[in-house]
């Protein structure tokens, strides 16, 4: 029996084929009936430069919700029909930070879709650590939202907030919009979130239709730079961070930025990164169960898996006329 998956052989080249399905699992293994996968920023570098991948022909995609089929003899914590979200991480478990309970800072880190096969497909086979239950009140599409969510509460720890802080969301992307939903779900009602698209600004207006810039404009505490824009960092730098403002950073970079030090040292700033996330998975899990609702508006495209050439034409678009994208296998 074969099975339909969205496969990369080199940059600029994802097809969708079939492959032949893994027959038996074993041990601490579970097979999961894919439902639906979200296209992740880290999918179109991946898809355009080939950037992490170290097998070729590889199952594209990590972030994924489903139901399990199966599961092996040593797995107690699943069963069949449960449904679920994956951990997009892949760790050797033994260098010193995946034992400081630093995964994310694996010296081997890797994820699905680049290291191993990933979740733009039929099914996954995966170790039950891999995965987490999540409610059946979540649809599936907004499911997908939790690894991304998780992304986006380890940036949050990363910052130190108050009450009065005044908070900027500096790129109103998928991350941008998930950190967005989340400070206003926590009450930081001086968020604002800075996004030269209109159309991502028309579906931020839905998230909250007040503090909406199209450019970052005044003065602010702390900021999340998911913008991945070196010009956008370049004008918060010149005129909107406040003194011992702190900038979180944590969309990618294309190119190398360059900005004046001395800069950092008059105004005392603190610029740290953000990198995956360590123990948040489940609690992104337990935010999307008790809100998934107030997630709703960032899931704005979808298509069958079949149609992956379409959906990453709107996706890598310059006009930006998407948020986040999922991919439904037979559709």
């Amino acid at each position: 029996m074969d099975i339909e998956a969205v496969r990369f052989y080199g940059a600029g080249d994802a097809r969708w084929v079939t492959i032949p399905r893994l027959r038996s699992i074993e041990g601490n293994q579970v097979r999961v009936r894919v439902s639906a996968g979200g296209i992740c920023g880290s999918d179109l570098h991946v898809h355009q430069t080939g950037s992490y991948v170290t097998k070729i022909p590889v199952t594209m995609g990590h972030e994924f919700s489903g139901e399990v089929l199966e599961v092996g003899p040593e797995v107690a914590n699943l069963r069949p029909s449960d449904r679920v979200i994956g951990d997009s991480r892949v760790v050797c478990g033994t260098c010193p930070y995946c034992l400081g309970g630093k995964k994310n800072l694996c010296l081997h880190l890797g994820f699905l879709g680049e290291v191993r096969d990933g979740a733009f497909c039929e099914e996954i086979v995966l170790d039950s650590q891999s995965v987490a239950k999540i409610s059946p009140e979540v649809p599936f599409d907004l499911a997908v939202l939790a690894e991304p969510t998780a992304v986006c509460l380890h940036a949050l720890r990363q910052a130190t907030l108050t009450p009065a802080s005044r908070i900027l969301v500096l790129g109103g992307g998928p991350i941008g919009a998930l950190l967005f939903t989340i400070l206003n779900l926590r009450n930081h009602d001086s968020t604002a979130i800075a996004e030269p698209s209109e159309y991502r600004r028309s579906i931020l207006s839905k998230i909250r239709p007040e503090m909406i810039l199209e450019r970052s404009v005044g003065e602010f505490d702390v900021v999340f730079d998911s913008s991945g824009s070196e010009q956008a960092f370049a004008q918060l730098l010149a005129g909107n961070l406040a003194k011992q403002g702190q900038v979180i950073v944590v969309g990618l970079y294309r190119q190398s930025s360059c900005f004046n030090l001395t800069r950092v040292v008059e105004n005392e700033w603190r610029i740290a990164g953000s990198s995956v996330f360590t123990d948040e998975l489940l609690e992104a899990v337990r935010l999307l169960e008790e809100n998934w609702r107030k997630f709703a508006p960032i899931v704005t495209h979808r298509f069958p898996l079949k149609e992956i050439g379409q959906a990453l034409k709107l996706v890598l678009s310059p006009q930006k006329e998407a948020m986040k994208v999922v991919l439904h296998p037979r559709s």
